[in-house]
């Protein structure tokens, strides 16, 4: 009994019988994207991640009295503009 695929009456050219354990050239050329593309990501989140700030304090209530701004050497407040700079005042 012929245990070898045929198409149309015909054998099959059998290029390798066991290709287990064996990796292409491409297979290496996508892992080594792939490392490439993790060392950029992980450079972008670290940079990311020194703008956060070190706590993420709840705003203060409306009522409660804010520093002044000669006090926490903030330009904006002492200059009494509450809008970012760039953007038109009302």
């Amino acid at each position: 009994m012929n245990l070898l695929p045929t198409v149309a009456g015909q054998p099959l050219v059998v290029l390798a019988a066991d290709d287990k354990g064996r990796g292409s050239p491409i297979g290496l050329f996508v892992v080594l994207v792939l490392c490439i593309a993790v060392y950029f990501l992980w450079k972008s989140m670290n940079r990311h991640l020194k703008r956060v700030p070190p706590s993420f304090d709840p705003p203060p209530p409306e009522g409660v009295a804010r520093p002044d701004a000669s006090e926490t050497g903030d330009e904006a407040e002492a200059s009494g503009r509450t809008t970012p700079p760039g953007e038109p005042q009302e």
